[in-house]
C-alpha cells in the first residue's frame, strides 16, 4: 500500500508587523556674519529649523 496519500502538509505563516511613528527630527542651523565698517560693527544672524518625521515600518515574517 502506498503511504504518500496519508501524507498532509501544513504550512503555517506568521507576520509580526512593528511601527513606529511620530519619530521627529529637528535640525537647526545658525549662521552669523559679522561686518565691521568704518568701525561700526554689524552682526548678522541667520536660523533655519528644519523639522522632518520619520515613519518606520518593520515586518518579519516567519513560514513554517
Amino acid at each position: 500500500m502506498n503511504d504518500d496519500y496519508n501524507t498532509t502538509a501544513t504550512t503555517t505563516t506568521t507576520t509580526t508587523t512593528t511601527t513606529t511613528t511620530s519619530t521627529t527630527t529637528t535640525t537647526t542651523t545658525t549662521t552669523t556674519t559679522t561686518t565691521t565698517i568704518s568701525s561700526t560693527t554689524t552682526t548678522t544672524t541667520t536660523t533655519t529649523t528644519t523639522t522632518s518625521t520619520t515613519t518606520t515600518t518593520t515586518t518579519s515574517t516567519k513560514t513554517v
